[in-house]
């Protein structure tokens, strides 16, 4: 009975009160009972129970035990600290008007994403036949146009791909095929546009599409193939993937460590190279675990933030080229979740701009300046030696020069290791180098015995 409030006493005053339980005409029959003093004691100053109540010791028991049964407001002082009050819901970094300014953020400043691998996945299950997908609502992976246009990316940097155990081999080949791939698959579509400037990525009111090459391998150790690629449109190479070249090693090795190593980070930012660090949204580079989430790939962005500066910080998903990524970022529409994430850790709408597009635009402007106080300089023609490519799949071209020594019936053939004359059949016996004429005369005399006996 002592745990009942004033405020409950008061009401149960209240409900007896207005009960039309009256005296009957002519006065009472019964006598006065007695005040109950526990109720006396729990009731509020100015409050007296009325003379039905106090009639009725028993229904006022009743009333006490309803009281006790209805659900109890939950005040402040008995709300379990940490957790929020039911009355209040609780304030999350996806409320309304924070999304909204991500939106009008990402609409003023569409995502430059440095990393896509889809040609990869048409390649694979499609044979680059672009006639049997519709790339606008493609199912088949994390990336389609629709997704694009949801996740307020403005240009992709679409990655030509091919694996390593094609180094040595075919992987040229298969590159060009790559390039070729996404060439026409943005000539495909209304609303893509291959660009391959900074003016043109601004200028355009479509999806930008950009080509990266994934793997110095695909160069086979040639500038010329390099100066090649540049024609076909591409923009980036990055120098390894997982696999060493002859002129530069990959960090694969180091992988899961790689936004941890302060001194890797350092090489980046505004006393060095001034370049950009694109940070990809793969599960198996954030941490060796399948747990990551929007929280885990901040944490990486804060990191870097801490290290280098914001406005050395890029984007490069990565989405189609790794199986998992990480919870609240499955396609490529989130993107807008990630932005909503760092902007509710405090991260300026000004570093969102450079993360979104400004930090890159501004390396890719400052590789242009390169290019154009180049433009008198003679390209280099440098060549590996061959021992140092340890390549059996290559041709020496040293004896070329007997071309001059030929006859005009007479005509080359290339061999694994070098060149040499190769003879018509038109010539007879008589014009055969010496040293045939032996050897024929003898399988000449073998065919004779042969069909002789």
């Amino acid at each position: 009975m002592t745990d009942f409030s004033q405020r409950e006493i008061g009401l149960a005053a209240q409900l007896g009160n207005g009960l039309k339980m009256g005296r009957p005409a002519g006065g009472s029959r019964h006598r006065s009972l007695p005040a109950c003093p526990a109720l006396r004691s729990m009731q509020p100053l100015g409050l007296e129970a009325t003379p039905a109540l106090r009639r009725r010791p028993l229904l006022r028991l009743l009333f006490l035990v309803l009281l006790l049964l209805l659900p109890r407001p939950i005040t402040r002082a008995q709300t379990t600290p940490g957790t929020p009050s039911s009355r209040t819901p609780p304030a999350t970094p996806s409320s309304p008007s924070l999304r909204e300014r991500v939106r009008a953020l990402m609409r003023d400043f569409p995502l430059v994403d440095g990393h896509n691998d889809m040609p990869v996945v048409l390649r694979q299950f499609y044979h680059n036949r672009l006639q049997d997908v519709n790339l606008r609502n493609f199912s088949h992976g994390q990336t389609s146009l629709d997704r694009l246009r949801a996740g307020l990316v403005g240009a992709q940097f679409w990655s030509a791909y091919v694996p390593c155990q094609t180094q040595e081999r075919d992987a040229l080949r298969l590159t060009l095929e790559q390039i070729d791939l996404i060439r026409r698959m943005c000539a495909s579509y209304s609303e893509l546009e291959l660009v391959t400037s900074v003016k043109a990525l601004n200028n355009t009111r479509k999806l930008a599409c950009l080509i990266g090459v994934e793997g110095g391998h695909s160069l086979d150790s040639s500038l010329s193939i390099l100066r090649t690629f540049y024609v076909l449109g591409v923009r980036y190479l990055t120098l390894t993937h997982t696999c060493n070249t002859p002129w530069a090693e990959s960090s694969a090795k180091g992988i899961h460590s790689f936004y941890n190593n302060v001194s890797g980070l350092t090489s980046f930012g505004e006393k060095k190279n001034g370049g950009i660090v694109m940070v990809t949204l793969s599960v198996g580079v954030l941490q060796c675990n399948l747990l990551a989430n929007v929280s885990t790939v901040a944490d990486h962005f804060d990191y870097i933030r801490a290290v280098i500066g914001s406005k050395f910080i890029g984007i490069g998903g990565d989405y189609d080229g790794v199986g998992r990524f990480p919870q609240g970022l499955e396609d490529v529409s989130t993107y807008p979740v990630l932005i909503e994430e760092l902007l509710s850790r405090g991260w300026s709408e000004e570093e969102l701009q450079g993360v979104l597009r400004e930090n890159l635009l501004r390396v890719f402007g400052q590789v242009e300046q390169v290019r154009e106080a180049s433009k008198g300089q003679s390209p280099l023609e440098d060549e590996f030696p061959d021992e140092q490519l340890g390549s059996s799949c290559r041709s020496v071209l040293s004896h070329l020069h007997q071309t001059q020594y030929l006859a005009p019936d007479q005509k080359l053939t290339e061999t694994s290791a070098h060149w040499t004359p190769k003879w018509s059949s038109k010539q007879s016996l008589s014009e055969s180098p010496p040293s045939m004429a032996p050897g024929l005369t003898v399988i000449a005399a073998c065919l004779v015995l042969i069909l002789w006996f």
